[in-house]
C-alpha cells in the first residue's frame, strides 16, 4: 500500500509540472491510474486509456461519456460523473497492431494450456508443420503443447499423429489480448 501511495504522489508531482488541466486533476490522486475504455465515433473499441487522459478528452470536447459510475468527480468549478467508457466524437482510423512471436505470447494466446489435451503442466512450443518439413516460426504454425503430447506427435503433423487440435492457432492483436479481456469491455458488451 505504501509503494502505491508513493507512486501516486510521484505521478501527481509529474502532472503538476506538465499538465494544463492540473487545476481540475489535483484532488483525484490515484484515479489517474484507472483504466477507461475508449470507443471510436462508430462505437468500435479503440483502446484502454487512463482516467487522466479520458478527462482531458472530455474537457477539450473531443469525447463524450457513454457509461459512468455513480461517483462524481469534482473540482472547484466543475463536476463530472466519473467515466467508465468514453466515445470519441471524431472517427479515428487505426491499424490493428500485431505482435512479434515469442514463447510467452504463445502461452498467453493459448490460455496456458496444451492444444492437444488441455494440460497446463510442462508446456513447450510445438510446430504444427514440423521445421524439418519447412514449418516456419509464425503465429499460425506455433502452438503450446505439453511435453508428453509434443513427444508423442514427434516429427509429424497433427493429422498424421491422430492428434486433432482443440483450437486453431491465430495471430493475436492488441484488441484480442488486452482490451477484450478487460472487465470494462465485457460489461459494456453484455449491456446490449
Amino acid at each position: 500500500m505504501l509503494l502505491q501511495t508513493q507512486r501516486c504522489s510521484n505521478l501527481n508531482k509529474y502532472f503538476k509540472k506538465y499538465d494544463a488541466f492540473n487545476v481540475y486533476l489535483k484532488p483525484f490522486n490515484c484515479m489517474l491510474m484507472e483504466t477507461i475504455l475508449v470507443l471510436n465515433a462508430d462505437y468500435t473499441p479503440l483502446n484502454l486509456t487512463t482516467f487522466k487522459r479520458a478527462l482531458k478528452l472530455i474537457l477539450k470536447g473531443k469525447a463524450e461519456i457513454v457509461k459512468n459510475e455513480h461517483e462524481v468527480v469534482r473540482s472547484e468549478k466543475l463536476s463530472y460523473p466519473k467515466p467508465l467508457i468514453i466515445r470519441l466524437l471524431n472517427y479515428i482510423k487505426s491499424k490493428i497492431k500485431t505482435f512479434k512471436v515469442n514463447r510467452s505470447r504463445i502461452y498467453k494466446r493459448d490460455n496456458y494450456e496444451c492444444a492437444y489435451c488441455g494440460s497446463k503442466k510442462q508446456l513447450t512450443i510445438d510446430h504444427i508443420i514440423p521445421k524439418s518439413r519447412g514449418g516456419k516460426n509464425t503465429w499460425h504454425n506455433l502452438i503450446s503443447s505439453c511435453l508428453p503430447c509434443n513427444l508423442k506427435k514427434g516429427d509429424r503433423t497433427p493429422d498424421e499423429a491422430g492428434m486433432p487440435l482443440r483450437f486453431s492457432a491465430k495471430t493475436p492483436n492488441l484488441l484480442s489480448s488486452d482490451l477484450y479481456s478487460s472487465k470494462i469491455w465485457i460489461e459494456y458488451k453484455e449491456s446490449f
